[in-house]
Protein backbone atom coordinates (compact mmCIF):
# COMPACT_ATOMS: atom_id res chain seq x y z
CA UNK A 1 0.00 0.00 0.00
CA UNK A 2 1.23 3.45 -0.55
CA UNK A 3 0.81 6.32 1.90
CA UNK A 4 0.03 9.52 0.78
CA UNK A 5 2.76 11.83 1.16
CA UNK A 6 2.26 15.54 1.06
CA UNK A 7 5.15 17.59 -0.58
CA UNK A 8 6.95 19.97 1.73
CA UNK A 9 9.30 22.82 1.17
CA UNK A 10 12.66 20.54 0.47
CA UNK A 11 10.60 18.49 -1.53
CA UNK A 12 9.28 20.93 -3.90
CA UNK A 13 12.37 22.67 -4.02
CA UNK A 14 14.29 19.80 -5.41
CA UNK A 15 11.44 19.09 -7.99
CA UNK A 16 11.84 22.37 -9.37
CA UNK A 17 15.66 22.20 -9.45
CA UNK A 18 15.92 18.72 -10.78
CA UNK A 19 13.22 19.89 -13.71
CA UNK A 20 15.57 23.51 -13.98
CA UNK A 21 18.17 21.46 -14.23
CA UNK A 22 16.83 18.37 -16.87
CA UNK A 23 16.32 21.34 -19.17
CA UNK A 24 19.12 23.46 -18.54
CA UNK A 25 21.21 20.60 -19.61
CA UNK A 26 19.04 20.12 -23.07
CA UNK A 27 17.49 16.98 -21.91
CA UNK A 28 14.61 15.33 -22.62
CA UNK A 29 12.98 13.05 -20.07
CA UNK A 30 13.12 10.43 -22.05
CA UNK A 31 17.26 11.56 -22.60
CA UNK A 32 17.06 11.54 -18.45
CA UNK A 33 15.40 8.33 -18.06
CA UNK A 34 17.81 6.29 -20.05
CA UNK A 35 20.50 8.26 -18.55
CA UNK A 36 19.59 7.54 -14.38
CA UNK A 37 17.45 4.20 -15.37
CA UNK A 38 14.42 5.04 -13.87
CA UNK A 39 11.02 5.33 -15.72
CA UNK A 40 10.01 8.26 -17.89
CA UNK A 41 6.87 8.63 -15.80
CA UNK A 42 8.21 8.50 -12.50
CA UNK A 43 10.61 11.54 -13.77
CA UNK A 44 7.50 13.12 -15.11
CA UNK A 45 6.34 12.79 -11.69
CA UNK A 46 8.93 13.93 -9.04
CA UNK A 47 9.78 16.85 -11.42
CA UNK A 48 5.50 17.58 -11.31
CA UNK A 49 5.65 17.23 -6.90
CA UNK A 50 3.98 14.07 -7.13
CA UNK A 51 5.70 11.63 -4.39
CA UNK A 52 2.89 9.37 -3.92
CA UNK A 53 4.23 6.86 -7.55
CA UNK A 54 6.24 4.50 -5.09
CA UNK A 55 6.07 3.85 -1.30
CA UNK A 56 8.13 6.34 0.13
CA UNK A 57 11.41 4.58 0.43
CA UNK A 58 11.39 3.78 -3.32
CA UNK A 59 10.74 7.44 -4.39
CA UNK A 60 13.78 8.81 -2.05
CA UNK A 61 16.10 6.63 -3.81
CA UNK A 62 14.66 7.74 -7.08
CA UNK A 63 15.09 11.34 -6.13
CA UNK A 64 18.35 10.61 -4.62
CA UNK A 65 19.66 9.44 -7.77
CA UNK A 66 18.26 11.61 -10.25
CA UNK A 67 19.58 14.48 -8.58
CA UNK A 68 23.43 12.54 -8.51
CA UNK A 69 22.91 12.11 -11.95
CA UNK A 70 22.60 16.03 -12.50
CA UNK A 71 24.28 17.41 -10.14
CA UNK A 72 21.88 18.90 -8.02
CA UNK A 73 21.48 19.10 -4.54
CA UNK A 74 23.92 17.86 -1.43
CA UNK A 75 23.72 15.79 1.63
CA UNK A 76 21.77 18.50 3.53
CA UNK A 77 18.87 18.85 1.11
CA UNK A 78 18.14 15.21 0.83
CA UNK A 79 18.49 15.10 4.76
CA UNK A 80 15.53 17.61 4.69
CA UNK A 81 14.20 15.43 1.23
CA UNK A 82 14.17 12.17 3.52
CA UNK A 83 12.65 14.17 6.60
CA UNK A 84 9.62 15.38 4.67
CA UNK A 85 9.09 11.67 3.23
CA UNK A 86 9.10 10.36 7.24
CA UNK A 87 11.86 7.93 6.36
CA UNK A 88 13.43 7.97 10.15
CA UNK A 89 17.59 6.62 10.09
CA UNK A 90 17.86 3.68 11.48
CA UNK A 91 18.29 3.95 15.08
CA UNK A 92 22.36 2.81 16.34
CA UNK A 93 22.35 0.52 19.12
CA UNK A 94 24.96 0.77 21.53
CA UNK A 95 24.49 -2.69 22.58
CA UNK A 96 27.20 -5.43 21.52
CA UNK A 97 25.69 -7.68 19.17
CA UNK A 98 25.32 -11.04 20.46
CA UNK A 99 28.81 -12.52 18.88
CA UNK A 100 29.21 -15.68 21.11
CA UNK A 101 27.21 -18.14 18.54
CA UNK A 102 28.89 -17.35 14.98
CA UNK A 103 32.38 -16.58 16.06
CA UNK A 104 32.04 -20.61 18.11
CA UNK A 105 30.71 -21.32 14.62
CA UNK A 106 33.77 -20.14 12.52
CA UNK A 107 36.31 -21.67 15.56
CA UNK A 108 34.78 -24.52 15.05
CA UNK A 109 34.91 -24.76 11.17
CA UNK A 110 38.50 -23.73 11.23
CA UNK A 111 39.67 -26.16 13.52
CA UNK A 112 38.19 -28.78 11.37
CA UNK A 113 39.67 -27.71 8.63
CA UNK A 114 42.75 -27.25 10.46
CA UNK A 115 42.18 -30.88 11.08
CA UNK A 116 41.96 -32.27 7.84
CA UNK A 117 44.44 -30.12 6.28
CA UNK A 118 46.83 -31.98 8.91
CA UNK A 119 45.57 -35.38 8.12
CA UNK A 120 45.92 -34.49 4.12
CA UNK A 121 49.40 -33.86 4.86
CA UNK A 122 50.41 -36.83 7.05
CA UNK A 123 49.02 -39.07 4.43
CA UNK A 124 50.50 -37.09 1.56
CA UNK A 125 54.17 -37.55 3.41
CA UNK A 126 53.07 -41.05 4.24
CA UNK A 127 52.72 -41.93 0.21
CA UNK A 128 55.30 -39.93 -0.76
CA UNK A 129 57.59 -41.89 1.79
CA UNK A 130 56.31 -45.00 0.81
CA UNK A 131 57.51 -44.22 -3.17
CA UNK A 132 60.44 -42.96 -1.85
CA UNK A 133 61.29 -46.39 -0.24
CA UNK A 134 59.95 -48.57 -2.75
CA UNK A 135 62.21 -47.06 -5.35
CA UNK A 136 64.94 -47.08 -2.95
CA UNK A 137 65.34 -43.37 -2.78
CA UNK A 138 66.36 -43.56 0.72
CA UNK A 139 68.93 -46.25 0.73
CA UNK A 140 71.95 -44.09 0.73
CA UNK A 141 70.90 -42.31 3.79
CA UNK A 142 69.85 -45.42 5.55
CA UNK A 143 72.68 -47.09 4.57
CA UNK A 144 74.97 -44.48 6.17
CA UNK A 145 72.94 -44.86 9.82
CA UNK A 146 74.35 -47.09 12.37
CA UNK A 147 71.35 -48.87 13.45
CA UNK A 148 70.19 -49.01 9.68
CA UNK A 149 70.21 -53.00 8.26
CA UNK A 150 70.93 -51.22 5.08
CA UNK A 151 75.02 -51.06 4.83
CA UNK A 152 75.05 -50.82 1.13
CA UNK A 153 72.69 -49.68 -1.71
CA UNK A 154 73.81 -51.36 -5.41
CA UNK A 155 72.35 -49.37 -8.10
CA UNK A 156 72.48 -50.80 -11.96
CA UNK A 157 72.31 -48.97 -15.15
CA UNK A 158 72.18 -50.12 -18.34
CA UNK A 159 73.96 -47.37 -20.70
CA UNK A 160 73.86 -48.80 -24.33
CA UNK A 161 71.38 -51.23 -26.17
CA UNK A 162 70.39 -53.90 -23.65
CA UNK A 163 71.61 -56.30 -21.14
CA UNK A 164 70.40 -59.08 -18.32
CA UNK A 165 70.94 -58.48 -15.24
CA UNK A 166 70.62 -60.82 -12.16
CA UNK A 167 71.67 -59.45 -8.17
CA UNK A 168 71.87 -61.79 -5.04
CA UNK A 169 72.37 -60.16 -2.02
CA UNK A 170 74.36 -61.13 1.27
CA UNK A 171 75.15 -64.89 0.04
CA UNK A 172 72.08 -65.81 -1.71
CA UNK A 173 70.11 -64.23 1.48
CA UNK A 174 67.93 -62.57 -0.69
CA UNK A 175 68.02 -62.58 -4.48
CA UNK A 176 66.54 -60.20 -6.97
CA UNK A 177 64.59 -61.36 -9.92
CA UNK A 178 66.59 -61.25 -13.03
CA UNK A 179 66.30 -60.02 -16.38
CA UNK A 180 66.51 -58.25 -19.51
CA UNK A 181 67.10 -54.24 -19.02
CA UNK A 182 67.08 -51.68 -21.97
CA UNK A 183 68.99 -48.74 -22.49
CA UNK A 184 68.27 -46.28 -19.83
CA UNK A 185 66.84 -48.35 -17.56
CA UNK A 186 68.58 -48.54 -13.66
CA UNK A 187 67.62 -50.64 -10.94
CA UNK A 188 68.59 -49.91 -7.01
CA UNK A 189 69.38 -52.87 -4.55
CA UNK A 190 70.06 -53.20 -0.97
CA UNK A 191 72.35 -55.41 1.11
CA UNK A 192 73.53 -55.88 4.43
CA UNK A 193 77.01 -57.37 2.89
CA UNK A 194 77.53 -58.12 -0.19
CA UNK A 195 76.07 -58.17 -3.54
CA UNK A 196 77.08 -61.06 -6.38
CA UNK A 197 75.76 -59.50 -10.03
CA UNK A 198 75.85 -61.29 -13.38
CA UNK A 199 75.60 -59.40 -16.43
CA UNK A 200 75.80 -60.98 -20.20
CA UNK A 201 76.92 -57.80 -21.77
CA UNK A 202 79.70 -56.07 -19.39
CA UNK A 203 80.42 -53.16 -21.46
CA UNK A 204 76.91 -51.98 -21.60
CA UNK A 205 76.30 -51.74 -17.90
CA UNK A 206 77.50 -49.21 -15.02
CA UNK A 207 77.26 -49.72 -11.54
CA UNK A 208 77.21 -47.49 -8.51
CA UNK A 209 77.68 -48.88 -4.78
CA UNK A 210 76.65 -46.51 -2.15
CA UNK A 211 76.86 -43.77 -4.69
CA UNK A 212 80.27 -44.19 -5.85
CA UNK A 213 80.75 -45.49 -10.14
CA UNK A 214 82.33 -49.45 -9.69
CA UNK A 215 85.22 -49.22 -12.08
CA UNK A 216 84.63 -50.68 -15.76
CA UNK A 217 84.48 -54.86 -15.86
CA UNK A 218 84.69 -56.70 -18.57
CA UNK A 219 83.95 -60.42 -16.74
CA UNK A 220 80.17 -61.22 -16.37
CA UNK A 221 80.11 -62.17 -13.06
CA UNK A 222 81.45 -59.81 -9.90
CA UNK A 223 81.11 -60.26 -6.09
CA UNK A 224 80.73 -56.29 -4.35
Amino acid sequence: MIEHVSGGAALELMARELKNARIAMKLSLDDASQLVSIQKDYLTKIESGDFNFLPRVYVFAHIKAYARALAVGNDEAFERCRKELQLFSPVKSNVLPDVTERPHDLTLTSAVTRVIVVILLIVLIALTSFYAFEKGYFSPFLSSLPFSPWHKVLVVRVVCDHSWVKVVADDGAKAYAGGTLSKGQELRYESRSSFRVSVDRPECVELYLNGKKVPPFTGHFLIL
